[in-house]
């Protein structure tokens, strides 16, 4: 497991799983989510799905990016 600004991510590194709880703590709808961060409406389903994989430093730039917003977005849950 890995904890990273206040998101259990039940796996290490990218896995679907780990796509769909870095969603969820957005609190964004997955359009939302698609727009803010400049995705491939196809390659998130493909992700969110297990279909698509990203490299583990793809993962952690991307995750990093998403908890930024989080961080920005939602203070009060910081830890």
């Amino acid at each position: 497991k890995g904890l990273h600004y206040m998101i259990d991510y039940p796996d290490i590194g990218y896995t679907p799983t780990n796509f769909k709880a870095l969603v969820e703590a957005t609190q964004l709808s997955k359009k939302d989510f698609i727009d803010q961060f400049d995705l491939n409406r196809a390659m998130f389903f493909r992700h969110q799905q297990g279909q698509s994989t990203m490299s583990y430093q793809d993962w952690e730039d991307f995750r990093s990016k998403v908890e930024l917003y989080i961080k920005q977005t939602h203070p009060k849950e910081r830890g």
